[in-house]
């Protein structure tokens, strides 16, 4: 199975080929996110145990403020964290231009980049749809995850040329 290589066509003109094992690896990790952010973070937020409050303030941590960025910011929906009881955090974020959740689209599309480099276009669909559904059903969306989305396909796609020409 992990010799097996497998050839993705997509309608807009890319084209990749990768082993079996490497897109089953892929889809897991698509799937263990979906429930990590729908599913496990809104139930961790409304615990009250060290552990979970940790996980938490990791979740609702703000990596690069910006007093002045609320314009780039305002594309962020009203329940950014699902569930979240604390509305000051629900504040704050609103002058921060790097959050976790951000961090995690530009490294999530760094891996999307390095596997799939010739689907740019694809991979923003896909990302803008997902921003789309998250509006609709929990209004955590964020616009700036689209440019994140994209600096992070860019840099798998540079790191995979790079390392292999």
């Amino acid at each position: 199975m992990s010799n097996t290589v497998i050839e993705i066509k997509s309608p807009l003109g890319g084209k990749e080929k990768i082993s079996v094992l490497t897109l089953s690896l892929f889809i897991i990790f698509v799937i263990l996110s979906l429930v990590y952010c729908f599913s496990i973070t809104p139930a961790l937020a409304n615990r009250k145990d060290e552990l979970s409050q940790k996980i938490t303030k990791v979740n609702e941590s703000c990596i690069a403020g910006c007093g002045t960025c609320t314009k780039y910011t305002k594309t962020r929906g009203k329940d950014y964290f699902i569930d979240s009881m604390n509305n000051e955090k629900e504040e704050e974020i609103k002058r921060c231009i790097l959050t976790f959740w951000n961090l995690s689209h530009y490294l999530a599309y760094i891996i999307v980049g390095y596997l799939f480099p010739s689907m740019f276009i694809e991979s923003m669909i896909v990302g803008i749809a997902f921003e789309y559904f998250e509006f609709l059903t929990y209004n955590c969306h964020d616009g700036l995850d689209i440019l994140y989305n994209a600096l992070g396909f860019i840099t798998g796609m540079y790191l995979r040329n790079s390392l292999h020409p």
